[in-house]
């Protein structure tokens, strides 16, 4: 409707898509960002919850490295309690999969979705790169769909940011990242550009990412950044 300084007719048409699917509970999504509510009512019930890991034990059940990892992991403050304490991650993780149809707040664009709470972004909003890697590590140990996204997703030129990132994957219908915010569509954009440059280079996208957020984790130097690039991969 072109309210709140949009455009007309660019809307997601979310009833139309609503009418297909309202999601699936085994949709996975990784919220990158603040944290979450865990006590949000629209959001409770769409949680993602560990299966392997046993609430509030102190052990690390299935033995990936995080204690009590059982809604996501704070890698802020390095604890299991990714609350959010800024609220962003809150309102993005409602754009992705506030519960739809129970009379309460809005609707997400998932109204069942399983949120996966990563908290790589302080109570300003600040965080680093060595902190946001580690949170994306996280993620991709943890979901084969990702693996499926990095070996069939396309990315398309165009002249918006995010949607020459994303709408190649939501006319297919595969699985993306949300973008909250500017600097994370540009984020996106630049990580969907070069998972599109591996593969035009026959490297495999999910090896390569792997070997390089390995590799800046532990310290790669800034000044050689460019022999982590596709191109230059070596197995």
């Amino acid at each position: 409707s072109g309210q709140g300084r949009g455009v007309a007719g660019a809307a997601i048409n979310a009833p139309g898509a609503w009418a297909l699917s309202t999601g699936n509970p085994a949709l996975v999504v990784a919220v990158i960002d603040t944290g979450i509510d865990f006590f949000h009512p629209d959001l409770v019930q769409n949680l993602w919850t560990n299966p392997r890991e046993v609430p509030g034990n102190g052990n690390d059940d299935d033995g990936n490295g995080y204690l009590d990892d059982v809604h996501g992991y704070d890698f802020t403050n390095g604890d299991a309690d990714p609350l959010d304490d800024l609220g962003h991650g809150t309102h993005v993780s409602g754009i992705i999969g506030a519960a739809g149809n129970n009379r309460i707040g809005v609707a997400g664009v998932c109204w069942q979705v399983s949120l996966m709470a990563l908290k790589a972004l302080d109570e300003a909003g600040n965080g680093d790169i060595a902190t946001v890697t580690e949170a994306i590590r996280y993620a991709i140990s943890r979901r084969a769909a990702l693996e499926c996204f990095l070996t069939d997703g396309r990315v398309e030129i165009d002249s918006n940011i995010v949607e020459r990132a994303i709408r190649p994957q939501t006319i297919t219908r595969k699985n993306s990242l949300f973008a909250g915010s500017d600097g994370g569509g540009r984020t996106w954009a630049t990580i969907a550009t070069l998972l599109q440059a591996a593969k035009m280079n026959d490297v495999d996208p999910l090896a390569w990412l792997t070997q390089k957020l390995e590799r800046l984790a532990n310290g790669w130097p800034n000044a050689e950044i460019n022999a982590l690039m596709p191109w230059n991969y070596a197995a």
